[in-house]
């Protein structure tokens, strides 16, 4: 088998003979690109007359290397995206995009600590041991999200600063990805339902599991970048009187957080079994935080209760 190096050489020098026809007279180009808690090797296709290009990424494809795909099927699904990625760019009009942009930028919460390079590049607001960024929705459907990352250029561009971002995301993001707070068997439900269940297995399912009415998960209707939904403090404070007590807020990923009562558990406990299942559970793309928040429903503020390691 070969080590990535290997690998990635090997894509570079055979992927043009797996794009249609009409690519041949493009080149390839390989390049990195700034993600969150990663920097990934991308290739695409580029012609003289594009000045933007689709990408694939080679950790990505390396990943069904390692699962047992060989490597024609692996270059040949590959090209097929690229290709079909330039068939849908041509409909994307990008000064649409950009014109209409003040309704369609959202915000997302990522680990400051672990993103130093990507932050560096993008108008960003610290909150506590995270940041909040911001992007563009331009597409969002059956087959996921699409969005453009705000960068300072771009913000230069939309003539923006940062706090007319965060303003115009604080309004969108509500209504874009709406919050939800759910307990943690309505959660399964809903996963159980995306799998396929039955209706009547799955309330045979959870009708023998018991209640948990202390323990909560916060997201938004699309589960995706729903961590964010923290930033409504009305809802933290809403769940709060709900449960009569201030909260624990564990941070499980980037689209969603556990809520649970403060009188559940000692939060440098709490924080270690986050940081365990980070490592052990967690894509690396979608870790958030080892930290556990506090919320005091009082105060109404949230507070960091930890100062965990960052172990990724």
């Amino acid at each position: 088998m070969m080590n990535y190096e290997q690998f990635k050489e090997t894509v570079k020098e055979n992927f043009m003979n797996y794009m249609p026809d009409k690519f041949k007279d493009m080149e390839p180009l390989f390049s990195q690109v700034e993600k969150v808690n990663s920097t990934l090797n991308a290739i695409g296709v580029k012609g003289d007359d594009t000045s933007a290009f689709p990408t694939i990424y080679v950790n990505d494809m390396y990943k069904d290397y390692q699962n047992g795909a060989d490597l024609e099927t692996i270059l040949t699904a590959a090209c097929d995206v690229i290709a079909r990625a330039y068939d849908e760019a041509s409909s994307i009009n990008v000064k649409d995009i950009l014109t209409n942009a003040r309704d369609n930028i959202f915000f997302m919460l990522i680990n400051t600590e672990q993103n130093q390079s990507l932050l560096s590049s993008m108008p960003h607001r610290p909150f506590h041991d995270l940041s909040i960024i911001y992007k563009i929705m331009v597409k969002f459907d059956k087959n996921g999200l699409q969005a453009i990352p705000i960068t300072k250029g771009l913000a230069t561009e939309l003539k923006m600063t940062e706090e007319q971002l965060f303003e115009c995301a604080k309004n969108n993001t509500r209504r874009l990805f709406p919050p939800t707070v759910k307990t943690i068997n309505d959660a399964m439900r809903k996963v159980f339902l995306s799998m396929g269940m039955t209706e009547d297995f799955i309330n045979k399912v959870l009708d023998g599991m018991p209640p948990e009415p202390n323990m909560w998960i916060i997201s938004n209707a699309s589960c995706i970048n729903g961590a964010s939904s923290i930033l409504y403090e009305n809802e933290l404070h809403e769940l709060a009187e709900k449960m009569g007590s201030d909260l624990y807020i564990l941070p499980s990923s980037i689209h969603e957080v556990v809520v649970i009562s403060a009188e559940m558990g000692n939060p440098e406990d709490l924080a270690q079994m986050v940081a365990k299942i980070n490592v052990s559970e967690v894509p690396l793309e979608d870790r958030l935080s080892n930290q556990v928040y506090h919320y005091d429903r009082n105060l109404r503020i949230l507070t960091i209760a930890t100062d965990t390691p960052n172990t990724w």
